[in-house]
């Protein structure tokens, strides 16, 4: 903490004596006490807090730098699965494609068909060819009585002598 506060101080006194007005201001001398340097007889300790507060800045810098290259490192990452999942993404979109030109490929076949099904159903209601008694009564598993005295033989003579 206290080698972020003297960075940003230093930061702002560089900053403050760039500009002309103040830095020739004897207000700003004085308090920072540069017209009169104070005489060095704790040399030692002075020497002493200053490495500390470096060791103290240079251990915060590598833990940000720690942080930083974590952050990268977890960046790259990111990075490379929304590379992955945009080529998901693709891959499932031209399989989408391919599905739906299936279903209507599918939907076609069955509709023709259902077409041909229909056309087929139509053509077994049709009548068929009943020409006689007997073809009808075996279509419709009709039981036939026999009037009496109607043979066969009978129905033929009896065309024969309508004939002549």
């Amino acid at each position: 903490f206290l080698g972020r506060r003297l960075g940003a101080l230093q930061v702002f006194l560089a900053s403050v004596q760039e500009i002309k007005y103040l830095k020739s201001s004897s207000a700003l001398l004085s308090f920072l006490s540069l017209d009169n340097p104070p005489v060095g007889l704790n040399g030692l300790e002075e020497n002493r807090a200053i490495c500390d507060t470096l060791e103290e800045a240079v251990k915060e810098l590598r833990d940000q730098l720690r942080k930083r290259e974590g952050m990268e490192m977890e960046l790259a990452y990111q990075k490379n699965m929304n590379v992955e999942k945009d080529q998901q993404i693709q891959y499932l979109s031209q399989e989408n494609l391919l599905l739906r030109k299936q279903k209507e490929s599918l939907m076609n076949t069955l509709s023709s068909q259902r077409k041909a099904a229909s056309l087929r159903s139509l053509a077994d209601l049709r009548p068929s060819g009943i020409e006689t008694l007997e073809d009808f009564t075996a279509k419709f598993n009709l039981k036939s009585t026999p009037c009496p005295g109607d043979t066969q033989l009978q129905l033929g003579t009896r065309r024969q002598s309508y004939s002549q």
